[in-house]
């Protein structure tokens, strides 16, 4: 048999903070959504009193609020309390999915995870709907219980025949294993998962597990598996591959960390109106004011960062670099003291999540806070160099995707934009 779901559900204090006037429907319909996973088919139809869900339908409109997409959402959840004896367990995962979505796009990340538990708790029988709490368990660093879901997703994908299914959990665990420093760890599961990929003709999944291992290799330091990875992984992504725009902005991290910062601009001003996710943005912010202050932008620096600072700050591994590419860029105009602040930000916080390595280049900056010109330089590849090669696939993929191409002055200019 698989391994058990954690026991014990997560504090409802942070969900109902988050949610505001809706905090508490939100909890009673998640509760409703758990009530019903764990009661005996024979027993449903009697879970809840007949009048609770007219009632609550009732309260819907005043706690939603004008925000729709929530009021549908809760809309579906509530039919459970209505009809719990024809309800199944697909319609109460996916009115629980709808849930974690609308949390996942707001930046609510304790909402989001709860939902996809109780989805998982719902569909028991799910390699993904277990793999999907488990990754945003990992996300907000409760690491000993998104290796809990990992391994019961693991063990339902291989009770379910399903190698595809098997080698995306090893994608997930694998940068669990990234996350906590066990890089030989993390390693075998990416290479383990894109031979799965490749075995199972998933070109994307395939893509998505070189886009990890050169992340992996590139903070490692071997840059010419890096590379090697980062070609791999912009040659497997299709054009419409959700995971794109991702594939985008790591690349152009990596480009700064090898100083193709040019380069790294490029990307960033194509695939920041494309970003969705509020802490993928607020650390595309902070690198394109980066990249900004090298070429010496000075309005574009200055609307970058500010944009930067408005997102919420995150509680994962990227808020350092966040906090890094910040101080940087104020010491690229000779800011001392801001840039000095920032530091000292990046070395708390990855003392707080033992980290290390944002923190070795923070106290770098620290120690030559006066030289402002010791990492502004920028290296521009040649025509046929891989650097270059790799742009230019992923900007045409990014460039072939649906929808409205926005430019960055549409995000950073919105007053001269207003289309946007």
């Amino acid at each position: 048999p698989a391994p058990p779901a954690p026991a014990q559900p997560r504090p409802a204090d942070e969900l109902v903070r988050e949610c505001g006037g809706a905090g508490w429907l939100a909890w009673l319909t998640l509760q409703s959504a758990r009530l019903w996973s764990a009661a005996a088919p024979d027993q449903r139809a009697s879970l809840f009193h007949p009048a609770s869900a007219p009632r609550l339908r009732d309260s819907l409109p005043a706690a939603a609020g004008a925000d729709g997409e929530l009021a549908a959402v809760l809309h579906a959840l509530l039919d459970v309390c209505a009809a719990p004896a024809s309800a199944t367990a697909a319609t109460v995962a996916a009115a629980c999915e709808g849930a974690m979505r609308w949390a996942v796009v707001r930046g609510h990340r304790e909402t989001a995870i709860q939902f996809a538990e109780a989805a998982a708790a719902a569909e028991p029988e799910s390699a993904m709907r277990a793999y999907v709490a488990g990754r945003l368990n990992r996300d907000e660093l409760s690491h000993d219980r998104a290796t809990v879901w990992f391994r019961r997703a693991m063990r339902l994908a291989r009770l379910a025949h399903s190698q595809i299914e098997f080698a995306i959990v090893q994608l997930g665990w694998g940068v669990l294993e990234q996350d906590r420093g066990s890089f030989a760890n993390a390693e075998k599961l990416f290479r383990s998962a894109a031979r799965g990929g490749f075995r199972n003709g998933r070109r994307s999944l395939a893509g998505a597990a070189n886009h990890q291992l050169f992340n992996l290799t590139g903070y490692l330091g071997r840059m010419d598996e890096a590379l090697e990875s980062t070609s791999l992984a912009a040659a497997l992504y299709p054009a419409r591959h959700p995971r794109l725009p991702n594939l985008a902005l790591d690349v152009a991290l990596l480009w700064m960390d090898l100083e193709y910062f040019s380069s790294a601009l490029y990307l960033l001003e194509k695939v920041l109106p494309r970003l969705i996710v509020p802490s993928s943005r607020r650390i595309a912010f902070a690198a394109l004011a980066r990249c900004y202050a090298v070429v010496r932008d000075r309005i574009k620096w200055a609307r970058a960062s500010e944009a930067a600072l408005k997102i919420p700050a995150g509680s994962g591994p990227t808020e350092s670099f966040v906090l890094y590419y910040l101080a940087e860029s104020e010491r690229s105009f000779e800011r001392w003291d801001q840039a000095v602040t920032l530091a000292l930000q990046v070395i708390a916080h990855e003392q707080s999540r033992g980290g290390g390595y944002a923190a070795a280049r923070a106290r770098a900056l620290v120690q030559a806070e006066r030289d402002p010109g010791s990492s502004d330089r920028d290296v521009i590849p040649a025509p046929n160099d891989k650097v270059e090669i790799i742009t230019q696939t992923i900007l045409k993929k990014l460039s072939a995707r649906v929808g409205k191409p926005l430019n960055v002055n549409d995000v950073l200019f919105p007053e001269l934009y207003p289309t946007a």
